[in-house]
């Protein structure tokens, strides 16, 4: 008796589109590609009307890591979004009570700003 079986084809390699992931803790940092960036996004205090939604285009290499904080003062939580898609949200250990926060690393480091690391996955 002869058994035959012929062999499917290998399936196509499916490359997964680029997914952007909110870390839980902060990642080690080493190479900086992009320097702190200052936005300021106007909020009338004790409202809860919508911010406008602002964009920036940052060029950093893919595998890496971005960060995103309020600061100066802590009052506000940010949604981030990689190309169109929502990625997190930023939150930190201390209220949001407008209390001088400092710049953007001190307050993510000493005052319990609102923070978010997020990763920048490889694409195809």
């Amino acid at each position: 008796m002869v058994f035959n079986q012929t062999r499917p084809d290998p399936p196509t390699a499916l490359v997964p589109e680029p997914v952007s992931q909110q870390l839980v803790d902060k990642p080690c940092l080493g190479v900086i590609y992009v320097p702190w960036t200052q936005i300021d996004l106007p909020h009338t205090k004790g409202s809860y009307e919508p911010s406008n939604t602002y964009y920036k285009d940052v060029e950093v290499p893919e595998e890496s890591v971005f960060v995103v904080a309020d600061s100066a003062e802590r009052c506000q939580h940010f949604e981030v979004f990689v190309d169109g898609k929502r990625v997190g949200v930023t939150n930190g250990d201390e209220p949001l009570d407008r209390s001088p926060c400092g710049n953007a690393e001190k307050c993510i480091t000493e005052n319990g700003g609102s923070k978010g690391y997020f990763t920048l996955q490889k694409g195809e």
